[in-house]
């Protein structure tokens, strides 16, 4: 009795009715929206202000990054990332929103200073990752300077 009410011998596919073109239309419901065009304009300008001296094509490469790594978090992680996206997104889309934005990241508020920290983290940990000779400010240019002088 008990066995018979939980289809016990069936597959999930055979109970839910896995004909090709259901799952097809699940699988349209259920595409994962890119990180890219909702953690890229908040993660450019907040690593354009910790480090103005990195050129725009590096900074380009290292929001491609972030973005990249945001798509890569858990569901549940990436669902709230993204949540924060959106809310900083929005904020720069207003103008003085950058410096509401600032405000933010400036109060101890959980959670919503966690998400410059992620970008923060992410941007820097590549930066100095695949460019290892940028100053504090973003400048490779300096550095190399320094050491071709040390040298001669």
């Amino acid at each position: 009795m008990f066995s018979r009410s939980l289809k016990v011998g069936t597959t999930t596919t055979q109970r839910t009715g896995g004909d090709a073109i259901s799952q097809l239309r699940f699988h349209l419901l259920m595409r994962q929206v890119p990180a890219l065009p909702v953690v890229g304009s908040f993660a450019e300008r907040l690593l354009a202000a910790d480090l103005p001296d990195l050129t725009a094509a590096k900074r380009r490469e290292v929001v491609g990054f972030i973005a990249h790594r945001v798509d890569a978090l858990p569901s549940f992680t990436r669902f709230g990332v993204l949540l924060l996206g959106t809310v900083f997104r929005a904020l720069l889309a207003v103008p003085g929103g950058w410096g509401v934005a600032r405000l933010l990241i400036a109060l101890p508020l959980p959670l919503v200073a966690e998400y410059p920290r992620l970008m923060r983290s992410l941007g820097f940990a590549y930066v100095w990752e695949h460019w290892p000779a940028t100053t504090p400010t973003g400048d490779v240019a300096v550095a190399n300077a320094a050491i071709g002088e040390a040298a001669a």
